[in-house]
């Protein structure tokens, strides 16, 4: 593989590890799923979605794996297309619960929870413009060569490392590390002035009264 097939392999296997990922967790947490897309009142059927999303996301994701490490090049270009589509379609709706003023609540992306708000839009519009592109180099490139043992661990590693990445980035930005406590210990300097009191003896002058002649 060259280098832009090896940049390009990695792609698709950001986007898919990250659709597998999110399907696995709403697949395992259905119910809190449901719950966030609910809670989000965009959706008619929530629960419906919420049934079928991780669905299309395992679909997509392991189809662009399959068609990666078997060089099917028709397959590739519709599993991406996939891709784009549902990332496309997580930042819209995104975009509609913030609009609707309901910026805040849990995204229900399947990955670590992120808040409804600009960094969750972007981060789902940028994973659409990657697996847009990756699709259209697919449709327009050569069809993709048998990768090789030694070309598939580089590409699974990186890809397998950008997607921790993109998941776990912007949950750490919400929980930034503490900064330790700078305290200074300023010891108090007592001053002991002893206190002279001075006695002074009161004279009293007795002055007898005499009788006038």
């Amino acid at each position: 593989m060259t280098g832009t097939q090896i940049l390009a392999a990695t792609a698709v296997v950001t986007t898919s590890s990250l659709l597998l990922a999110s399907a696995v967790a709403n697949l395992t947490r259905r119910d809190g799923l449901r719950a966030d897309l609910a809670a989000h009142r965009i959706l008619r059927w929530p629960a419906t979605a919420a049934r079928a999303l991780p669905v299309a996301e395992l679909v997509a994701g392991s189809m662009a794996l399959v068609a990666l490490t078997g060089g099917h090049q028709v397959l590739l270009v519709a599993a991406l297309a996939t891709q784009a589509g549902i990332f496309a379609a997580s930042a819209g709706y995104l975009g509609l619960v913030a609009r609707a003023g309901r910026a805040g609540l849990p995204c229900g992306c399947g990955l670590p929870a992120v808040p409804v708000g600009p960094g969750a839009i972007g981060r789902a519009a940028a994973l659409a413009l990657l697996a847009g592109a990756g699709a259209l180099r697919a449709a327009v490139a050569a069809p993709p060569p048998t990768a090789a043992l030694g070309d598939l661990a580089v590409v699974t590693t990186a890809g397998a490392t950008l997607a921790l990445l993109v998941a776990i980035v912007q949950p750490a930005r919400r929980h930034p590390a503490a900064r330790p406590a700078v305290v200074t210990d300023v010891p108090t300097v007592v001053t002991d002035v002893p206190t002279v009191i001075t006695d002074v003896p009161t004279v009293v002058t007795h002055v007898p009264t005499g009788a006038a002649p």
